[in-house]
């Protein structure tokens, strides 16, 4: 069985009204990405690669994760930073607010924490290692060098490198600083996961050529262009293939169709599937997990999909 990895953060999540009931989860794309996967796959226990805080709470959050299945034997606990925090604020007409509290966080300093040698030895040991745009925009300039330093060495090691884009602009200094970054990792890996309308926001792409020119030119030879409900485009060697998707007439939430998709597709990779198979799968998850609100839906809703 593959040994698959899923590095970035995930985060305490608070939701409710501001200043009235809260309720306490989590969330993290990667994160939402490994249990997915796990969902899809049990028994694979995928690493999930991370620090969080020393406090109680942290503690729990560990434990809710490996309830899902996720091994979190290289979690390293901070003593001297705090595991990230969002709160989702809904107000009476049931409009979303989100406020975060990440800077400094014990992720961010994942690249510093005294024991991370032993997380980047278990990296070299993965087959699979996936990770996010959020993965590199949380951490430091000087760590962000150190992450593509170890990306490096375990591609040298046959480690296969996923990467999905996942532009969220409010984590960068500058547009050009998410860019540069993005060029430094996406020549690295062996899959790429994109979603257009982040391309469309990240590089002002008009067409979908626009794209595929810019990341084949930085040698990615195989990757997905994710179009929302139109399904997506899979690139192998300059050949493409449309893999369009059902619709979905009871569309909820769209919190997690991105994670999910990428769970499916990985999940297919895996375990050595055509990339049209990989596609489909991730079609299939993220169209079960639009119709349920919340990032995680209820296992019952997803196990109709599990694989042997």
């Amino acid at each position: 069985m593959k040994k698959v990895g899923f590095l970035g953060e995930c985060m305490i999540e608070l939701s409710g009204q501001a200043f009235g009931k809260m309720n306490q989860s989590y969330g993290g794309d990667t994160l939402n990405s490994a249990i997915y996967l796990n969902r899809l796959q049990p028994n694979l226990n995928p690493y999930y690669l991370t620090s969080v805080g020393s406090d109680s709470l942290s503690e729990k959050l560990v434990r809710l994760w490996e309830e899902e299945g996720i091994n979190t034997s290289s979690v390293l606990v901070d003593a001297q930073h705090s595991t990230g925090l969002y709160q989702i604020s809904v107000d009476q007409c049931g409009e979303r607010t989100f406020s975060y509290w990440r800077q400094n966080s014990a992720a961010s300093n994942l690249m510093k924490h005294p024991d991370f040698r032993t997380v980047a030895e278990t990296i070299d040991q993965l087959d699979i290692l996936y990770l996010s745009g959020i993965s590199i925009a949380i951490l430091p300039e000087e760590d962000k060098v150190a992450l593509v330093s170890t990306l490096q060495e375990a591609k040298q090691k046959g480690v296969t490198l996923v990467f999905d884009s996942n532009y969220r602009a409010r984590l960068w200094e500058t547009p050009e600083q998410a860019q540069h970054w993005y060029k430094q990792v996406l020549p690295l890996c062996s899959y790429a996961l994109i979603t257009f309308d982040d391309e469309m926001l990240l590089w002002c792409d008009e067409e979908l050529d626009d794209a595929v020119s810019r990341i084949t030119a930085l040698g990615v030879d195989k990757f997905v262009l994710k179009l929302g409900s139109e399904g997506c485009v899979f690139y192998e060697h300059g050949n493409k293939t449309l893999i369009p998707t059902k619709p979905i007439d009871n569309v909820v939430d769209t919190t997690s169709a991105g994670d999910s998709f990428n769970a499916g597709f990985l999940c297919g990779i895996a375990n050595g599937l055509p990339y049209t198979e990989c596609c489909q799968i991730g079609n299939q998850l993220a169209g079960i997990v639009i119709q349920y609100p919340g990032a995680i839906i209820p296992k019952s809703q997803t196990d109709k999909l599990i694989r042997d």
